[in-house]
């Protein structure tokens, strides 16, 4: 996850160093256990894969499916996916293309698609647009796509911070 964060998305090294460390090696930037332990399940939280994983089909064809798994990045604004998946969804309109800037601040190309229809886990199913760029696979091969909060809010889930999980929104905010 550490080698994804960094080497994929870019985020600088001291940014996520917390993500793997146990309330006995972090730095002793926060005082005791307890504070410790609960930044730690809250990083470890937020940094896991959904599970079930969403469920991403193209407009054309039911058969254009794929179940992947996908970190929450409340940070992102888009579902995020790799460039080598977006045939296998099928013909998708290219919406727009854009310039992407990753946590290091560095820039990348990407394109704008859509309609998707997107299912996260257990949370109602949403039509949304996806954002696709070039990514590199980790040493098992995998890609590491996102769910960022368009979608979650869509779909009405919010990331619970107490409980470390998705959890359904009663309601949606229209203030």
């Amino acid at each position: 996850m550490y080698r994804t964060l960094v080497d994929t998305y870019g985020y600088p090294k001291e940014n996520v160093y917390y993500l793997f460390e146990t309330p006995d090696t972090a730095p002793d930037i926060m005082d005791g256990m307890a504070t410790k332990r609960s930044l730690l399940a809250v990083l470890d939280e937020l940094a896991a894969r959904t599970k079930p994983g969403p469920v991403v089909t193209g407009r054309t064809s039911q058969s254009k499916s794929m179940s992947i798994s996908a970190l929450v990045d409340t940070g992102a604004a888009y579902v995020t996916l790799p460039t080598a998946w977006r045939e296998k969804l099928g013909d998708l309109e290219q919406i727009a293309e854009i310039e992407v800037e990753l946590p290091d601040q560095s820039r990348k190309p990407g394109i704008i698609c859509g309609p998707l229809r997107i299912r996260i886990g257990g949370f109602r199913p949403i039509v949304s647009e996806a954002l696709f760029v070039e990514m590199q696979p980790d040493e098992e091969g995998e890609y590491q796509p996102l769910v960022g909060y368009i979608a979650l809010e869509q779909a009405g889930a919010a990331v619970d911070m107490l409980g470390h999980r998705l959890v359904h929104v009663s309601r949606v905010d229209l203030r």
